[in-house]
């Protein structure tokens, strides 16, 4: 399994959002991010000024619950203290079921001045399944008070944070274990990621190999990324001699998309006891941000494997 080289960060695609509200705090806050990215080719989110739903103010933390409740249940979702004025924007945010709640932030909480009932905020929602697969939504909303026990939301709006640190894991899989057919593979993330666990190989370091196996054998390696990336960013799946570089053989690559989690398979011959090779062989997950993180956005390498060490290695 790969390691993850950095802490899990966010950006924000889309921070236009903030405009559509027409606050001045707000309006203040964006030049602040759009400062931020021209000199750090990426966005940092603001400290937040509550990292749990109970350490928000209360109508806060209502709002908060009722959009991830609308986002995952859809028109399904129902409260007596909080209501629509109208549907959520949220087209661009779209996860699996499996995914489930696992944390929030708020980072604005505004009070309309001439209206005392009336505010705005923005925060984030964190949601995480099975395998440690993550996602993060970014949400904006402007809500009123119409009485003491209701609230409604006139205005909200969800929108994608994808990783720029995603964290990838690998499985190796034994060829002749697969199915004969592109069509018979699953056809989901999760489905796919459970069929590689399952089928995937794991020899220990100690293990020794008879000599009539140490000949190269053709294997499928899959790299998963747990964290959603921006439809602009790519991920590559290379083998190469050189433990550091970007670079290596990829053209027996082929790559999968599930809406943000991308899936890089490989396949080739090889010995996992490093059998007739002169220098050690690298499996490397090499990725490169999407275009909203600026113009200055250099591949990396995110994770390698030492194949015939058959051990996990973080790069630098």
């Amino acid at each position: 399994m790969f390691s993850s080289l950095l802490k899990y960060r966010c950006i924000i695609p889309a921070v236009m959002i903030f405009l559509t509200f027409g606050c001045a705090g707000m309006q203040e806050q964006l030049e602040k991010f759009k400062q931020k990215m021209n000199q750090m080719g990426q966005i940092n989110l603001p400290d937040p000024i509550a990292v749990s739903l109970d350490k928000m103010p209360e109508d806060a933390a209502l709002v908060t619950i009722a959009i991830h409740n609308k986002i995952v249940m859809a028109d399904k979702y129902r409260s007596e203290k909080v209501r629509f004025e109208k549907n959520i924007d949220a087209g661009s945010f779209l996860i699996g079921k499996e995914l489930k709640f696992s944390g929030t932030e708020l980072y604005i909480y505004q009070t309309e001045k001439s209206s005392p009932s009336e505010k705005t905020i923005a925060g984030k929602i964190n949601f995480e399944g099975p395998l440690g697969r993550r996602a993060s939504a970014l949400f904006l909303s402007r809500f009123r008070s119409v009485k003491k026990n209701e609230i409604v939301i006139k205005e909200a709006r969800v929108e994608p944070l994808y990783s720029t640190k995603p964290e990838p894991v690998m499985f190796i899989v034994e060829a002749a274990s697969l199915p004969k057919s592109a069509n018979l593979f699953p056809d989901s993330y999760m489905e796919l990621s459970e069929f590689a666990g399952k089928k995937a190989i794991s020899p220990s370091l100690n293990e020794i190999f008879a000599e009539e196996t140490e000949e190269n054998m053709e294997y499928a390696v899959f790299v998963f990324l747990l964290d959603r990336i921006s439809p602009s960013a790519k991920l590559q799946v290379k083998v190469s001699t050189n433990r550091t570089s970007i670079y290596g053989y990829k053209k027996a690559t082929r790559y999968l998309d599930f809406n943000g989690w991308r899936v890089g398979i490989l396949t080739g011959q090889f010995s996992l006891s490093g059998w007739d090779q002169a220098e050690p062989l690298y499996l490397k997950a090499v990725f490169m941000p999407g275009k909203e993180v600026g113009k200055m956005r250099p591949s990396r390498v995110i994770g390698r494997y030492a194949i015939h060490k058959t051990e996990s290695m973080k790069s630098k």
